[in-house]
């Protein structure tokens, strides 16, 4: 069976289902991700994930073909770009509360190359 982006699941008219997770323990991701959900967050704003747990958690949905969101602490881009590097499907921000602050956390996920380092 082949499986679908989460990007292909939103746009799709099927339904999506998914859940956040706090505790930051990769059996329970595995667990939880075997009861096929559409998706699995990680709640990394308001549960003590660490940087390796955040790491080991993404490793272990994505051993079950679950796509993986992770809500970031910050809009900060060592924050963003760390989680995507993981191998994060995606990102929710927190606080965000104007269009300028929609912009920032957009940036924030792009990678940028400096031209002086070529």
């Amino acid at each position: 069976m082949a499986v679908i982006s989460l990007k292909e699941q939103l746009f799709s008219s099927d339904r999506t289902i998914g859940t956040f997770i706090k505790t930051p323990n990769y059996q329970l991701v595995e667990i939880v991700t075997s009861c096929n959900l559409s998706f699995v967050a990680l709640d990394a704003e308001h549960a003590p994930f660490s940087k390796s747990d955040l790491d080991t958690c993404i490793l272990a949905a994505r051993a079950n073909d679950t796509p993986v969101i992770v809500r970031v602490p910050t809009s900060n881009e060592e924050d963003v770009l760390s989680v995507l590097d993981m191998g994060a499907n995606g990102v929710l921000f927190p606080h965000i509360n104007c269009m300028l602050d929609a912009i920032t956390a957009v940036q924030a996920s792009k990678y940028k190359s400096d031209a002086s380092d070529f």
